[in-house]
């Protein structure tokens, strides 16, 4: 070891005995102190984070054996023994640290394998106990097979998918019996293990439920059939839908079972079944005939070899099992092989495909398998039996991708499906106000909504939401209480009670002109919504958006509708338009880019005014950050003020309601360091958000609609110009269709003024008025509305009354209308597509404006702080401290004897009491009695009741006897109290520092110092207060609490000298201001002038009266005898 080589470590594996140490410093043996910390820490610290967190310290600790040799300049031990390092890390004269490449060898000694193993075994142990210990749960949905648990016996445990499929099972059993096949309901999905806390599997109901049934422990493994035989069940049958959820349900069930039991699948491959009924049923008009189907891909093939095939059949869906009736149900279970196909586990690739489905870690695994998936390729279940890898690949994937299609928008509209189905129907259908619980059934039976009604509840709530930090531009009008910022979007009434209507804003934005380019989705034989509607402009920008599906999770902000609309314009005239920012409606604060991502900030200034005393800070809030909730707000503002023991109220000032802030917080100036107020008040208030912006979002392509890719967008303005070239072929598709419809109109016209006007001049008699009179005379067969599809007739001229062809009739009318439908389609000759989209967007706009003034002038304004709110906040901020000044904590003996042991154990920990020789409630008691009585004096004791006295005796073994004034003469001369104080190392270490004491050594002397240090603050806070008349000399503002605390500080550290001096240029944080560095030397002084002992309680009153005089004339103090 020589040159600048000052430090040797070697490490070895230690499997038993746990850690140990062997240490030198300088020569001398030394295994205890900072140096081996120092390097213990690392090595623990590194092998935690090469097993990627999960474990702790102590577990990676056990498992080493550390030998180390230092050279420290000028060390520093706790004692003569040197038996530990004291010297801190930074003056050991040079860097102590532990390579990375040094850290991997550790692991790969066998440290990390075994500290790996250490804690899945501790928590194996912990979940079986917490799993499986104490009496079997009742479990009163559970149909038990009759031999389940027997020896010898076979049995198949069916879980079904919430009660109405138990009842269908159980109807079954009537057929194949209860002797071997037993029912349980799942309640909802069952957990995902692979993403479950270990609290959240030990609270997990339904996987106790299961263990205990099938008679399964936590951590088994199995190795034999006998061993699965021992089982109460040797089989499970997933009895769930045969939709998209119900596969969803039937791969959570596998991957519990392969996560957990994964030697269950090596011994018995087949212990998971499906019970398959069918998705679709056709039956034929007036016949007995009738096809079944158990997968969508079948039905649809079926449907493209049966043209008309309505005419003929009736098909109904079976989405859920609760659609069977029990007569179908006795039919399944009458023919079980048909029904019933095996999931066969495979080895490796079976444990590949769920892990592929549900590990946490394998998203982008996830993606690659949902965008490469064939979305007609489906499990064949005429098939006796299926593998894991089939399943998950042909089954499962389905709703994984289906799922990302529900939970992530369309560009195009901006809509997931449901708000389509919403908005689709209400385009059609909804002419005036409607209540939100019966406008759910209408939308879910005329859109084949098969999903829960509450979800559908909240899209339509979402839609109509209008407050800041939802949408920008509410799609329906919220006609009730759709929720406020006070609690955020999910707090609504329910739907019984509000009404909504569409916004008159939603023709604009959806032109009629455009419906008909958009064809309808078929679904249970009619018309359901079509594929995408057709916005005028990007609406995913303006209310933003957020979805989370299986791999993808896709976020973006609001944007003005206006901008979003003013950007595209510029792209239409061939333009660059300028970047788009974030922007919510009615939102005050602002929304700023910094380190690549968009946040808002909420506004807030501290009030700075004579008559506010200095030691409280008022800060005043009118602006929360975007989608920050206001009572969530203050319920999160005082639990942090609580942890970091500040004193914080809150003010809400008159203009306070559910769509502005203005709120008004009181709290203690010191906590704030003057030096930088802005930086620690800021972080304090968390009043600055990020904006969530990941923006995923599914395009289609022109040609084939209905093929969907997801695709990442950087920016807003990537968004509108993906927008424009996929919107702009429908506004030439749009011309093509009007022009179509116009020049069917104009020949229309034309034929009824020629029929009218040879009417007249009787060269068309009433005889001829049929339809091959009119096609004699060279009239054109038409529709009265024009169709693309050609259907010939003369219902347009026939329907035309008599007394409508005579002179008098409509004959003038109908010139005047075709000269103006002429008019009409000269002009829409002569409008390209771009002209026809900036003319929508421009009446969309002055629409808007009509409807809704411009954003500026919309915008709320910013509240001001009132003369009256000020007072009445102030008020309540001086009375709350001065509650908070005074002793709150009430420490009578009355109170304490109400208390129980962990609350009084509570209240001893908060004030520093060293309690560990405390057994009984008895004695908390007694310690805190003690500690109540610091610093007393007569005066103090005067003001107890006679209770409390004679307790305070007892305590101090004194005689309890006697009148109350010879009780109070005992108290007051009997020996002053000794208490013990403890905290935790580094608050003990932080408060020596604050008295200028020396903060370095073994627990024992830290405690000493500590406990000295603390009784000696309490007792001179008892003495100024005792004596706050005469202390108030000392600074004109000494009845504040904020001087009161630095004087009591000073005057406690005056009493500090004969306690080890912290030494110089310690941190800069704990030295004294120049002010109270003159205080502490002016006290010291004039104690040793007029003899003080203890606290100033026994100072003669020249004492205060010439340390003013020190103050004002010394150290420049406001004194308080100043006139």
């Amino acid at each position: 070891m020589t040159g600048r080589n000052r430090a040797e470590v070697a490490v070895a594996f230690r499997a038993t005995g746990g850690f140990s140490a062997l240490g030198f410093v300088n020569g001398i043996r030394c295994s205890r102190g900072t140096h081996v910390k120092h390097v213990t820490d690392q090595i623990t610290k590194g092998i935690i984070n090469l097993a990627a967190g999960g474990l702790v310290d102590a577990t990676v600790r056990q498992y080493l054996q550390i030998v180390i040799n230092v050279l420290v300049d000028n060390p520093d031990f706790d004692s003569q023994t040197k038996t530990r390092l004291t010297t801190t890390t930074s003056k050991l004269g040079f860097d102590l640290v532990v390579s990375d490449d040094f850290i991997h060898k550790v692991g790969e000694l066998g440290v990390l394998e075994a500290a790996l193993n250490a804690k899945e075994v501790s928590r194996n142990r912990v979940l079986q106990r917490a799993l499986a210990s104490g009496a079997a749960p009742s479990i009163a949905k559970l149909e038990d097979a009759i031999y389940a648990g027997r020896k010898g016996r076979t049995c198949t445990l069916i879980l079904t998918e919430g009660d109405s499929a138990k009842a269908l099972a159980v109807a079954g059993l009537a057929r194949v019996g209860r002797e071997t096949y037993g029912v349980f309901p799942l309640k909802g999905k069952p957990l995902n293990v692979r993403t479950a806390t270990d609290k959240q599997m030990m609270d997990n109901q339904e996987l106790k439920h299961l263990m205990h049934i099938l008679g399964l422990h936590w951590g088994q493994t199995f190795k034999s059939e006998e061993e699965v035989m021992a089982l109460r069940y040797q089989q499970l049958m997933v009895f769930s839908d045969q939709d998209l959820d119900g596969h969803h349900i039937a791969g959570l069930i596998i991957n519990l079972f392969v996560a957990l039991w994964p030697s269950l699948f090596e011994v018995k491959p087949d212990f998971i079944r499906r019970f398959a009924t069918p998705l679709v049923k056709v039956f034929a008009a007036g016949g007995e005939e009738r096809l079944e189907f158990f997968t969508q891909r079948d039905f649809e093939l079926w449907q493209a070899k049966e043209e008309s095939w309505t005419r003929r059949y009736r098909a109904k869906y079976y989405k859920g099992l609760g659609t069977s009736t029990r007569g179908e149900a006795l039919e399944y279970f009458s023919n079980m092989d048909k029904h019933i196909i095996n999931v066969d586990f495979e080895g490796e690739d079976a444990v590949e495909a769920v892990e592929k489905a549900f590990e946490p870690t394998r998203a982008d695994d996830r993606k690659e398998w949902i965008t490469g998936y064939d979305p007609t390729e489906e499990v064949d279940y005429s098939q006796s039996a299926i593998s894991f890898k089939d399943f998950f690949q042909k089954s499962f994937v389905h709703f994984s991708a289906h799922d990302c299609v529900r939970s992530i928008p369309l560009l195009t509209d901006g809509l997931k499906p449901s708000q389509r189905k919403v908005l689709w129907w209400a385009m059609r259908n909804l002419k005036s106000e409607q209540k939100v619980s019966q406008m759910v059934g209408l939308v879910s039976s005329a859109t084949s909504y098969h999903h829960g009604e509450q979800s559908l509840v909240q899209v339509i709530v979402s839609l109509a939401q209008d407050f800041v930090g939802t949408n920008n531009l509410n799609l329906l009008e919220p006609l009730g209480m759709f929720g406020t910022r006070l609690n955020g979007p999910s707090v609504h009434a329910s739907e019984r009670y509000i009404h909504t209507k569409l916004s008159p804003l939603v023709p604009y934005i959806f032109r009629k002109e455009d419906l008909g380019l958009l064809e309808p989705q078929l679904e249970e034989g009619h018309e359901i919504e079509p594929l995408m509607l057709l916005p005028i402009f990007p609406l995913v920008l303006v209310n933003g958006f957020l979805g989370i599906g299986t791999g993808w999770a896709t976020s973006g902000p609001n944007f003005d509708v206006l901008k979003v609309v003013d950007h595209l314009v510029q792209l239409i005239k061939g333009n660059e338009p300028a970047p788009l920012a974030p922007s919510y409606r009615g939102f005050k604060g602002t929304i700023e880019y910094s380190d690549l991502r968009w946040s808002s900030k909420g506004v807030w200034q501290v009030h700075e005014d004579d008559d506010i005393d200095e030691s409280l800070l008022v800060v005043e809030i009118t602006e929360l950050p975007v989608k920050v909730w206001t009572d969530d707000y203050i319920s999160w503002l005082e639990d942090k003020a609580r942890k970091k023991r500040i004193s914080l109220k809150v003010f809400k000032c008159s203009d306070h309601d559910d769509q502005n802030v203005h709120l008004v917080l009181g709290l203690d100036r010191d906590k704030f360091p003057d030096e930088v107020p802005d930086n620690v008040l800021g972080r304090f208030l968390g009043l600055q958000k990020p904006l969530r912006s990941d923006m995923w979002l599914y395009t289609q392509a022109e040609a084939d609609v209905a093929k969907i890719d997801l695709q990442k967008f950087e920016d807003a303005s990537e968004i509108v110009k993906t927008f424009y070239r996929f919107r702009r072929p429908f506004y030439e598709k749009r011309k093509e269709r009007m022009m179509q419809q116009i020049s069917h109109q104009v020949q229309l016209l034309k034929n009824q003024v020629r029929c009218i006007k040879m009417f007249q001049d009787g060269s068309l008699s009433p005889e001829d008025l049929c339809e091959s009179g009119l096609e004699e005379h060279g009239f054109d067969r038409m529709q009265s509305t024009f169709s693309p599809q050609k259907s010939d007739g003369f219902q347009y001229i026939l329907r035309m009354s008599l007394g409508s062809l005579g002179r008098s009739g409509e004959g003038p009318k109908l010139k005047e209308k075709l000269i103006e439908v002429k008019k009409e389609q000269e002009r829409l000759s002569h409008l390209d597509a771009d002209e026809m989209w900036l003319e929508d967007l421009e009446n969309f706009r002055a629409q808007y404006e009509k409807a809704q003034p411009p954003f500026a002038e919309r915008q709320l304004k910013i509240s001001r702080l009132s003369r009256e709110d000020r007072r009445k906040a102030l008020r309540e901020f001086n009375q709350e401290r001065r509650r908070l000044s005074s002793n709150t904590l009430d420490l009578s003996l009355s109170t304490l004897e109400r208390m129980t042991t962990p609350e009084l154990h509570a209240i001893g920990q908060e004030l520093c009491i060293n309690m560990m020789n405390a057994s009984s409630k008895q004695d908390y008691i007694d310690l805190l009695l003690l500690y109540s009585s610091i610093g007393f004096v007569t005066q103090n004791w005067e003001k107890l009741p006679m209770q409390d006295l004679q307790a305070h005796l007892r305590v101090r073994k004194l005689p309890q006897v006697g009148a109350r004034a010879m009780l109070i003469m005992r108290l007051k001369s009997a020996q002053p109290v000794t208490v013990r104080f403890r905290a935790a190392k580094d608050d003990m270490k932080e408060a020596l520092r604050e008295m200028g004491v020396w903060a370095v050594g073994s627990v024992t002397e830290l405690e000493h110092r500590f406990s000295v240090v603390r009784l000696r603050h309490i007792e001179e806070d008892q003495a100024v207060r005792n004596r706050i008349g005469e202390v108030k000399q000392l600074h004109d503002l000494a009845g504040h609490s904020r001087v009161r605390r630095r004087l009591v500080h000073c005057f406690a550290r005056a009493r500090c000298d004969d306690l080890p001096a912290a030494r110089r240029g310690g941190l800069k944080k704990y030295r004294l201001k120049k002010e109270e560095q003159c205080w502490v030397e002016s006290i010291k002084a004039k104690r040793i002038e007029y003899s003080v002992e203890g606290s100033i309680a026994n100072a003669p009153p020249e004492f205060f009266e010439t340390l003013a005089t020190c103050f004002e004339v010394e150290c420049g103090t406001r004194s308080g005898t100043r006139r």
